[in-house]
């Protein structure tokens, strides 16, 4: 029951970071220069056409009132049509949903992979020589662009040995783990060593706690010491950490979907905002935005299953 309330009061907490997100996402392009109803229409359309576009859309009504309309429809998953009017915005989001969904599930599992072993390694003796190994790739892991290292795998190993495809998505279970390999590694490169370091501090100290120091004096030692004592306990304070991390991973399918022309939303983002297709871009931005609240809102819960110490107010 404790535990039910605590979620209950972070849910409340977290509305009006849900609000928030929602009128950044509906003023970004109401405040931006252009005006949709004449990219709808085309150049060539008369005043009177753009003038009726207007009143169709509701551009002329005054902001707040254009905002509720938004929030209304939003609260109900309807997010208009695309540009073209082929299909609504809501089909877009969900079909494309999916392949992003794939990206971030791998980027997570083979960043935890690349930074726990990475992390275990440095705290067990610190600045020893494989400590001082883990902290450079740290710095130069932080000092790489996830473009660039995409672009490197695609030049120097997707494109020479053919055992990954540059591009796409496969219908196939086992071609859809083929399409998301390189993506996936090239922001667990990115984003792995923010969380090396924290992880690493945190284990830095709880090896040096005096029940690890009494565990290894009862002859407890390697991966069960590591296991037992000492993993759950540094866990607690990297998993703010973790969400941070978890958040720039979503943000980065933008540039990465782009870089392997993945059909997820971050190409879709990209593209809408190529054709100024108002409707998708707010879209895709609010459910973005609110992935992001979510991931912060699940860090803060699972810290205080973690740690029952942790008292979120």
């Amino acid at each position: 029951m404790p535990h039910l309330r605590l979620i209950g009061r972070r849910l409340l907490q977290a509305v009006p970071s849900l609000l928030a997100v929602s009128v950044v996402s509906f003023l970004m392009l109401r405040l931006a220069p252009g005006d949709p109803a004449r990219v709808i229409a085309g150049p060539r359309a008369t005043e009177q056409t753009v003038a009726a576009l207007h009143r169709q859309l509701g551009l002329d009504q005054p902001l707040v009132v254009q905002y509720w309309r938004y929030l209304v429809r939003a609260i109900r998953g309807d997010f208009g049509q695309n540009l073209t009017g082929s299909s609504s915005v809501s089909d877009v989001i969900v079909h494309s949903a999916g392949v992003t969904l794939w990206l971030i599930a791998g980027s997570i599992l083979l960043t935890s992979v690349i930074c726990v072993p990475l992390a275990v390694i440095g705290a067990r003796r610190p600045d020893g020589l494989l400590d001082a190994g883990v902290r450079v790739i740290s710095v130069g892991g932080l000092a790489l662009p996830s473009f660039w290292v995409g672009l490197m795998l695609v030049s120097y190993l997707a494109l020479p040995t053919g055992w990954f495809p540059v591009g796409g998505w496969a219908s196939t279970f086992t071609g859809k783990l083929d399409a998301i390999v390189l993506p996936s590694f090239t922001l667990a490169i990115s984003m792995a060593p923010i969380l090396v370091r924290s992880l690493r501090s945190s284990l830095i100290e709880v090896f040096e706690a005096d029940y690890v120091k009494a565990a290894r004096a009862m002859g407890v030692r390697g991966a069960t010491l590591t296991r037992r004592f000492v993993v759950r306990n540094a866990a607690a304070p990297a998993v703010p950490i973790f969400a941070i991390v978890v958040g720039f991973i979503v943000g980065g399918t933008v540039i990465i979907e782009s870089t392997f022309a993945l059909p997820g939303l971050g190409l879709a983002l990209v593209q809408a905002a190529t054709t100024r297709d108002a409707n998708l871009i707010q879209g895709i931005t609010l459910v973005l935005g609110v992935c992001i609240v979510l991931i912060y809102l699940i860090a803060d819960i699972l810290l205080s299953l973690i740690d029952p110490r942790v008292k979120l107010t």
